[in-house]
């Protein structure tokens, strides 16, 4: 159950207890004399409590009887809210002590396909620092177009990965394996989106669900104020 960090008698928007009561569960403040929904802010709270209990978009419309779209654009959204934080956050306690480790991830589809390129691969650099793991999306491997060079620039990227491995951090190992297990949910990530589901794991590996929840209510806040 959530546990809101906010007081409902108090204005969203000034933290004034000045409240009238209007039609339709709206509010509005006498301080400040904006108005605002509580049923509506109550129910976008329940939608980020379902996010980071990690409920799809597709079952949290069922739960809580909403339109899909409606979920989806919220999830979205949050996804935003996690992104901005982390960067933020790494960038605050930056050290220039940690370990990084590099990553090549495979759709279900492409795992299954015994042709598979790195070259198909998203390119994932992770660092961990601070005890928290922080990603970075690169972009692709640029193919040569020369078949022979390819598969000995994709021996030795493989190489590098397993020598990468064995000297790695246990966290970004465990990083790598939760990553593709929540990724696994969704039926197919567009590629332009795909880097808000990267942060959305690397949130979610970072913190607690207890923690998550208070951050990204605290975050979400912020931004309707």
């Amino acid at each position: 159950m959530l546990k809101y960090i906010m007081d409902f008698n108090k204005c969203i928007f000034c933290q004034k207890t000045s409240l009238l009561v209007l039609k339709n569960s709206y509010l509005r403040c006498k301080t400040c004399k904006k108005k605002y929904s509580l049923k509506y802010l109550k129910q976008e709270l329940k939608i980020l409590e379902l996010f980071c209990e990690n409920f799809s978009a597709n079952e949290a419309s069922k739960k809580l009887a909403l339109n899909y779209k409606t979920i989806s654009q919220k999830y979205k959204f949050f996804r935003q809210i996690c992104a901005i934080y982390l960067q933020n956050l790494y960038y605050k306690n930056k050290t220039n002590k940690n370990i990084y480790e590099e990553f090549y991830y495979f759709t279900k589809k492409q795992k299954l396909n015994k042709k598979k390129s790195l070259f198909e691969a998203i390119n994932i650099i992770a660092f961990y620092e601070n005890k928290r793991i922080f990603c970075i999306l690169m972009p692709k491997l640029n193919k040569s177009g020369d078949y022979k060079s390819d598969k000995i620039f994709e021996t030795y990227l493989s190489q590098r990965k397993i020598k990468e491995n064995s000297l790695g951090n246990a966290k970004l190992k465990n990083f790598w394996l939760f990553l593709e297990k929540n990724l696994l949910k969704y039926k197919g990530i567009n590629q332009e989106n795909f880097f808000y589901y990267l942060k959305e794991s690397e949130f979610k590996y970072n913190f607690s669900k207890t923690m998550a929840k208070k951050i990204l209510q605290k975050e979400f806040l912020n931004y309707k104020v």
